[in-house]
């Protein structure tokens, strides 16, 4: 995901920059994904049905509409699978990243995460860009400032 290049659709979804994407390298299972390939997004009845005014979608687009919540949906999922494996294990998969950004303008990126030495450690061996620890805040989060020039692995 390129966050250098200007919006394509305006806040009402209206397309402004048809020239400008910030998807690149988008694939499927190891092949690039066509311009006319077609998906099903799993999304809610509000978005789904044209809230927030993002492209593609209202009722024209919407292939199964079904009155479950997002929410009672995963609830249901993480309850199912605590009962039968005794736990739910997440995961990352890294399937998507921001571009690297090579700026002349010095960017100053940070993020407010959990304080403590759990948070530190998954920071060092998960961080795809070069993060470093520069503060903690008021509410007592620890700020880290990120590198986005370069990946590091």
């Amino acid at each position: 995901m390129d966050v250098t290049q200007p919006a394509r659709f305006s806040g009402d979804g209206q397309l402004v920059n048809p020239d400008s994407h910030r998807i690149t390298g988008l694939t499927l299972n190891g092949k690039p994904v066509k311009d006319d390939q077609p998906f099903i997004l799993a999304t809610n009845n509000y978005r789904a049905f044209g809230g927030g005014n993002f492209a593609g979608t209202g009722e024209a687009f919407v292939a199964f509409a079904s009155p479950d919540e997002n929410r009672q949906i995963l609830a249901d999922y993480i309850s199912r699978t605590t009962e039968e494996k005794g736990q739910v294990v997440p995961g990352a998969n890294n399937n998507w990243s921001i571009a690297p950004i090579n700026s002349k303008v010095d960017l100053s990126v940070v993020v407010e995460t959990a304080p403590g030495k759990k948070a530190e450690t998954f920071i060092q061996k998960n961080s795809v860009y070069k993060m470093e620890k520069i503060g903690t805040d008021k509410e007592g989060f620890a700020v880290y400032q990120i590198d986005l020039s370069e990946k590091r692995h």
